[in-house]
Formats: structure tokens, sequence, C-alpha cells
């Protein structure tokens, strides 16, 4: 406390801060509990919160299984089933305190140790409706039908034109998507240009689409990266508690190199904003020579 010089007011300054083991200054406000309750509740809380955490050894365990035997990628899960493991002998887990807590921190933690977004942990009161309704990668009546008319498959020799290879881990199945025999009505043509143009929102069927177009060489992608992760996935309890992980099944081989798809989503050839991306198009086909009827 310092007197002010010549009047009778004094005025308290702060002399000395704290810093934290990241090199944080405290700032003022107070600490927020992990857990807000009304303070003639916190004995009874702290109780609830150690039975909790006595569990959470096993939950990790129940996780690592799951991932083991169902994600995709099975020497990703075993390396994402001993960091969460050493994570939670480090103390990681100490700040959570009730399923809706421990389920983000776990996305956070299954991202980052996988590189896969569409690996997720919810807390769910109730048995969630996906739990019996698993994602798929589409089938090639879904795929198939509309890179086939793209081709003119009457020309092409036995066997028909393979797309892709579904690998489903659950059942360790490696099932071929090839082009259909039969289309209706009339055939795009095979030298005729496709573009495609992707945004960060494209997936599912679309996704699978351009990808398969790609990997062909039947086309030219416009636009942004896809949204990545052509795996299906299934949702799993995690043991008896009311936390579910979504975690991909089955990967996509393929057609022409045989290695799996990425995760990350699919590159297009011509990198342009979305809402540039038929713009972009309509230049490139502009600069292009113009085909004759012959070689349509």
């Amino acid at each position: 406390m310092f007197q002010i010089e010549g009047t009778g007011l004094a005025i308290t300054v702060p002399v000395i801060n704290f810093i934290d083991n990241n090199g944080e200054c405290w700032l003022g406000g107070g600490l927020v509990p992990d857990a807000i309750v009304l303070a003639e509740e916190a004995v009874d809380h702290f109780h609830e919160i150690a039975d909790f955490h006595k569990g959470l050894r096993s939950l990790m365990e129940v996780i690592g299984e799951l991932l083991e035997k169902h994600y995709a990628i099975h020497e990703v899960a075993l390396q994402v089933s001993k960091v969460l493991l050493s994570k939670w002998a480090e103390g990681h887990y100490w700040s959570v305190v009730d399923f809706e807590s421990l389920a983000s921190q776990l996305t956070s933690d299954l991202q980052e140790a996988s590189g896969d977004h569409r690996l997720h942990v919810f807390h769910c009161d109730v048995e969630p409706e996906t739990i019996h309704d698993p994602g798929r990668i589409p089938t090639a009546e879904e795929v198939g039908y509309i890179i086939d008319a793209l081709f003119k498959t009457e020309l092409l020799p036995e066997p028909l034109r393979h797309l892709y290879t579904i690998f489903d881990r659950t059942t360790t199945t490696m099932t071929e998507v090839m082009t259909l025999p039969h289309v209706r009505g009339q055939r795009y043509g095979s030298s005729k240009d496709v573009y495609i143009l992707t945004s960060h929102m494209t997936g599912s069927a679309a996704e699978v689409f351009t990808r398969t177009m790609k990997d062909l060489n039947r086309a030219t992608i416009i636009g942004e990266p896809t949204i990545g992760g052509s795996l299906s996935s299934g949702t799993y309890q995690i043991g008896d508690s009311t936390l579910y992980a979504s975690i991909p099944n089955q990967a996509v081989l393929s057609a022409t190199t045989g290695k799996m798809w990425s995760v990350s989503g699919v590159e297009p050839h011509v990198f342009a904003q979305a809402r540039n991306a038929l713009h972009v198009a309509q230049k490139l086909i502009e600069a292009k020579p113009l085909k004759t009827e012959n070689s349509q």
C-alpha cells in the first residue's frame, strides 16, 4: 500500500505475480474449479469423482480392446491404445470429473494420436440408434453405376473395371468393387472430359466417387480437399458405461496401387476455393482445344 503524496488517500498495488509451469501469469478473478458445486456439497461430490476415477484405467483398457478389434488400421489401433494408457498413467485425466468431460478429452486424444477425425467418443444416457445402424462405404451399385456410365465397358477386356477394394477389420474380409456389366440409358463416353468440383464438405459417396475417378485418371478434380474419412464407422459401447466409441471399421484400398486410401481427404488436381471452383473449371474448359465429333 502506498500513500498518495499530498492527500489522505492510499493506493494498493499488486507487486508480486505468480507464473505457472507453462510460463503463464496467474490473472485475477480466482481459480475456476473443474467441478462447480455448492461449497456444502463439495465433499460429497469429491467422493463421487474419486469413485469415477477408480474405473478410468479399466475404461482405457476396454477402449484399447475395441480399437484393436474393430479399427480398420490395426497398427494405428495398437499405437493409440498405448498412448491412452500412457496418458492415464501420467495423470492426464485427473481433471475430468464426469463422463461428458471424459468423452471430450478422449475424443481429442484419440484424434491426435491417430490423425483420424472420425474416431471419437461420446456420452449418451440411452443406447444410440447408430449402434444398430453403422455407416458403410457405398456399394458398387451406388458408385459403380455412375462410373460405369463414363466408360465404354463393352469395349474393355474382361474382367470388368476394378474400382476399389473394401477391407472390413471386424470380419477380416476383402471385397472387390467392380463396374456394373450393364447400365441403362446412353453412355457418356470414355473420351469426354470429366470435371469434379469439391469442397471441404465433400464426403460419403461423393468422396468415394471422387477418389475412384482420380485413381482411374478419368477426371480432373477442382476445388478444396475433401472432408476425409472414406471409412465406414461402427458404434460400440465402452464396457457397461454410458460412453460409446465411433470407430472406423472398414478401409478402402486403391485399385491401381493396392494402398489404403488416406483418411485425410482427396487432394484436387487444381486447388481453388469452393465458391470459385466452377469458374476455374470453366476457364480450364475454355483453354482446351475443341474435340472433333469423331473424338467424342
